[in-house]
């Protein structure tokens, strides 16, 4: 599911701002404001905020589009893409197109009265920030990539939970353990991967500006954690989850799996874990992180994914599929109920 980021409300009605004509008095507003309106596809005389796209009395400004283009522009320069003039018009199409989505979602949600609490927005969001990201600073610094603010985030998030409650309405399921499997039997060459290991880590995180002490520290209180696995004072996992530093220690430390072209990894955590034989656990290392420790827990060798590697991505994947499929017979059902129209004249396509 996906509801567009803007910053702007998506739900409401024409916006009146764009419609008022700067005036010394009423009289001339309202003059100006019978003058300078052309066509509900045209430009106002002294805002020229255009309408390209509406549902019913609801319109989609340029405003709008231009905000959203923006913000993706701004994301990708980020990362030193080089982008054409075709990727921004098809930006621009898609924008407007989910942006008419959004207005005809919020309708069957108003219409069914689903909604979501602030007590269940806050349990969702305390769960992704462990789940997800680990910590608060981590999110922040995710927002901040992102370009949203974390009133943004949220009031996207809670879109995402009333868009799955209206699309669960409607016949969306999760797929069973049986229709995963039967998937994976009919697709299984889409699930071949190279040479990968999975592995585990424990690490004790230090900050950019740790002084020699607290490089002592960190060095050796991994070095003790090393020594109770090793001892068999404690499982690995088990003292990940109470000892870690690292977002993924509510999972005991898993990593899940790793390829030698991984870029997530530093290279040097990459190779030293490749040299490592199954189920041994390597020395402390000095990573970005701080200091860590892994445990390799499983190798696998080039070629299809057995069903136990790649079954969560199989079910996420098929659930896509059916979430999907619940979408597009609802917007075929709202775009046939509704008055839904565009004017790509006003997009601001450029030549390519």
């Amino acid at each position: 599911m996906t509801f567009l980021h803007c910053s702007e409300r998506c739900d409401q009605g024409p916006q009146t701002e764009a419609r008022q004509a700067p005036a010394e008095d009423d009289q001339a507003a309202r003059a100006s404001e019978g003058s300078g309106q052309q066509d509900r596809t045209g430009a106002w005389a002294l805002n020229e905020d255009l309408v390209v796209a509406w549902v019913e009395e609801e319109e989609v400004r340029r405003s709008q589009l231009d905000h959203e283009l923006d913000r993706r522009i701004d994301r990708m320069a980020r990362g030193g893409r080089s982008l054409t003039p075709s990727w921004r018009n098809a930006q621009r199409r898609q924008i407007v197109r989910q942006l008419v989505e959004q207005l005809l979602m919020v309708r069957a949600l108003d219409e069914e009265g689903i909604e979501v609490s602030d007590s269940e927005l806050a349990a969702v969001m305390d769960q992704e920030i462990q789940q997800l990201f680990g910590s608060e600073d981590r999110l922040n610094r995710y927002l901040e990539r992102r370009g949203m603010s974390r009133e943004e985030y949220e009031g996207w998030r809670r879109s995402e939970m009333r868009m799955e409650r209206l699309l669960r309405s409607r016949g969306w399921r999760e797929p069973t353990e049986q229709e995963v499997e039967e998937y994976y039997d009919q697709n299984r060459n889409t699930w071949r991967a190279p040479q990968r290991l999975r592995a585990a880590t424990i690490g004790v995180r230090l900050g950019r500006d740790a002084d020699e002490a607290q490089e002592r520290a960190a060095r050796e209180q991994i070095q003790v954690l090393r020594e109770m696995v090793l001892s068999g004072q404690q499982d690995f996992a088990s003292l990940a989850r109470e000892y870690s530093q690292t977002p993924d220690r509510n999972r005991g430390g898993d990593l899940g799996w790793i390829y030698r072209d991984d870029t997530d990894l530093e290279p040097a955590v990459t190779r030293l874990l490749f040299e490592t034989e199954l189920n041994r656990v390597t020395e402390p290392i000095r990573t970005r992180l701080g200091y860590q420790i892994f445990l390799v827990t499983d190798r696998r060798e080039e070629g299809a994914r057995a069903f136990d590697e790649v079954q969560d991505h199989v079910s996420a994947h098929l659930n896509h599929l059916g979430e999907q499929a619940v979408r597009v017979r609802l917007l075929q059902e709202l775009n046939a109920r509704f008055d839904v129209g565009y004017h790509e004249a006003a997009y601001g396509l450029e030549a390519e």
